[in-house]
């Protein structure tokens, strides 16, 4: 208990600095925690991991399935993680690809790069660059993740090492061999796909403006680039390499972007904690975050009042289930007696409000349920007279009035004006003042006898148990 007491504070508290909610913190902390991170290295990095989503516009839950993706597949450094999911909010600036949408699909890409050999920072700041660039080649970011990790998947398949190995290329050694220079691998293989097919970032570049120029975006300008490659048969050999459209899909724009790509890459590694404290700073002191901020305060502030009444629960169920067992055992003892005046209780206040003494009435209850019943039953008879005789004057009313409207010939609005200004409204109004009093003084009645009667079955009832 101590320590559900102690680690909830200390959510609450960071809450309130990080823009986020405790509920939502618990619940990320709890996912990383099912995923096999290391508690003291999330309790260290919460902060981090909520200032990231708020910077972001992410929701918590998102950004820390990406930290568990970078700590546990990709190998960052703790010392790192700060860096890289702030690389992840700039990259998301930088292109369409934002980072909530990183969040969905980084799990899964980050395993296809760890079969590279690429890990740490280096993985981090690359998929991200990449995604930006997918984005480019299609209108939806889920076609984007998907084309990329086409690529990634049938990179290193053995029937795409074999279509390597027949143009005399052995692309796992070329990737290796970059790797031990200090060259990223994915880049290497790029490098090595244009020269044997002749398909260059400058050629490509060439037919992408042609398309812009002709008013086309997306994935129509890569269709069209796509067309004008086929035409040279550039395509087809990039076809025999990697059989997959999706492949293609993704290496186009790669291809056509690759300074683009390289600016990215750049900005996301150059990225640090500080980088994203000024978007921090906006959305901290924003509507959305004031809002939800306004919000946790006030659960804070039930859940405190919550748990100090809390401490009272055992003795008042303890209570609580002596007094059930008593009032089940005199029901019983009395052959359903208690049941029963329940029933004549919910009745009494029924016919209680009809005369619009409901207020009066609840005493009454409080007095004795039996009480009621006796109650009810003595002043049926008077209340059925008062409602009786408010029935006959009111249809009284409704008849002479009716006698008197306009005929339908005659039903004009000079002719409905008289007829209403013609309804003795004073009289009206004092009947039914007299009616609402009448009600009030049978109301005080009913109080007066229900605590009399509730007083003498009160002694009754001590007799019996004596």
């Amino acid at each position: 208990f101590d320590f559900a007491r102690k680690t909830g504070r200390e959510y609450e508290d960071l809450a309130l600095v990080i823009g986020q909610t405790s509920d939502t913190i618990a619940a990320g902390a709890g996912q990383m925690i099912a995923a096999g991170v290391d508690e003291g290295l999330i309790d260290r990095n919460l902060a981090t991991i909520g200032k990231s989503a708020t910077a972001a516009s992410a929701e918590f839950s998102e950004m820390a399935a990406v930290a568990t993706s970078l700590l546990n597949i990709l190998d960052v450094p703790e010392t790192e993680l700060e860096g890289a999911l702030a690389g992840l909010v700039v990259g998301g600036k930088e292109g369409a690809f934002e980072l909530k949408d990183m969040a969905r699909y980084f799990p899964q890409l980050t395993g296809q790069m760890r079969k590279f050999g690429i890990t740490g920072r280096e993985a981090s700041d690359q998929l991200t660059a990449m995604l930006q660039v997918a984005r480019m080649g299609t209108s939806d970011t889920g076609q984007a993740a998907t084309n990329l990790q086409n690529f990634l998947s049938k990179a290193l398949a053995p029937v795409t090492q074999k279509k390597f190995q027949e143009l005399g290329v052995d692309i796992q050694a070329v990737m290796q061999d970059a790797a031990a220079k200090g060259i990223n691998p994915i880049e290497a293989m790029l490098q090595k796909i244009g020269k044997l097919t002749g398909v260059s970032g400058d050629s490509i570049s060439k037919y992408m403006d042609v398309a812009k120029a002709r008013g086309l975006e997306g994935g129509d300008a890569l269709e069209y680039v796509r067309e004008q490659l086929e035409a040279i048969g550039a395509a087809g050999k990039l076809g025999e390499l990697f059989q997959d459209q999706q492949v293609l899909d993704f290496l186009i724009p790669m291809m056509a972007n690759i300074d683009e790509y390289k600016r990215i890459k750049s900005a996301v590694a150059a990225a640090t904690g500080e980088t994203i404290d000024a978007d921090f700073e906006t959305k901290i002191r924003g509507l959305t975050v004031g809002l939800r901020t306004f919000g946790e305060i006030g659960k804070q502030g039930i859940r405190f009042v919550g748990l100090a009444f809390g401490e009272w629960l055992p003795t008042i169920n303890e209570n609580a289930a002596a007094l059930l067992k008593w009032v089940r055992g005199l029901d019983e003892a009395t052959g359903g007696w208690v049941r029963q005046a329940l029933v004549a209780a919910g009745g009494g206040i029924l016919f209680a409000g009809a005369l619009g003494a409901l207020g009066l009435a609840l005493p009454i209850v409080a007095a004795g349920f039996a009480a009621l019943g006796s109650v009810v039953a003595i002043y049926e008879p008077m209340i059925r007279d008062r409602i009786g005789r408010a029935w006959d004057w009111a249809s009284e009313r409704a008849s002479r009035a009716w006698a008197r409207m306009p005929a339908m010939e005659n039903l004009t609005l000079p002719n409905l004006r008289a007829w209403f200004d013609d309804i003795d409204w004073s009289g009206t109004a004092t009947n039914a003042g007299k009616a609402i009093a009448d009600g009030i003084v049978a109301g005080w009645r009913l109080r007066i006898e229900g605590i009399n009667a509730a007083g003498d079955m009160l002694a009754w009832l001590s007799n019996q148990i004596d």
